[in-house]
């Protein structure tokens, strides 16, 4: 990947369907709730791909957080890709080109940036963290196959919250900038409990 060039995770890995090579996997719809899909799992990659961006310190074109806390990387360290939808860019804003590696085994990701050092090299740390909690709610919904009074929890909830990423510099050990990423939301996965009537 040449000098300026900015890449697309969509245009260079989409589409994400069948007829594309992709497998059945679990998505998350926008309701919280978990399903099968075509392409499931794409945003694990985009993900890999963006940490591994962030570190070799490189320019953010376009990301966007997941409406639920994914849980495979830190707060605000996560990027969506659907297609037709959110897509990942970034531009490679160093000297020289770029090559991305990446790896798939054992049910591990692994993304490699690698390309020669500029005259200058900084130190880089990501600093995430969540700034507010979001608590969940419990929805209640009727089964009339369940006996009068029982109750079957059909998702756990968990909380979502408010975060933040910061991109620090560092050289020679002594901190040079310290760059706003982002300020994210995720929304609470709602618990749901079917109760007999």
């Amino acid at each position: 990947m040449v000098k300026d060039c900015t890449f697309s995770y969509n245009s260079v890995c989409g589409p994400y369907g069948e007829s594309d090579g992709f497998l059945e996997a679990t998505i998350l719809l926008s309701d919280g709730t978990e399903d099968k899909d075509f392409g499931g799992g794409v945003c694990q990659l985009s993900s890999t791909l963006y940490n591994a961006v962030l570190l070799s310190n490189l320019e953010i074109v376009e990301r966007q957080n997941h409406g639920f806390n994914t849980g495979y990387v830190p707060v605000s360290r996560d990027a969506t890709v659907s297609w037709g939808g959110p897509d990942f860019q970034f531009k490679n804003t160093r000297n020289y080109p770029i090559k991305i590696v990446c790896d798939g085994a054992g049910g591990r990701i692994t993304v490699d940036i690698l390309g020669l050092k500029d005259e200058v090299e900084y130190d880089v740390e990501i600093d995430s963290y969540v700034t507010k909690w979001i608590s969940y709610s419990t929805i209640t919904r009727p089964d009339p196959s369940l006996e009068p009074g029982e109750t079957k929890v059909i998702q756990n909830g968990s909380n979502g919250c408010r975060s933040v990423a910061y991109r620090i510099l560092y050289l020679d050990g002594e901190e040079i900038s310290r760059e706003l990423l982002s300020q994210d939301t995720y929304s609470p996965h709602n618990k749901i409990v079917a109760v007999g009537e």
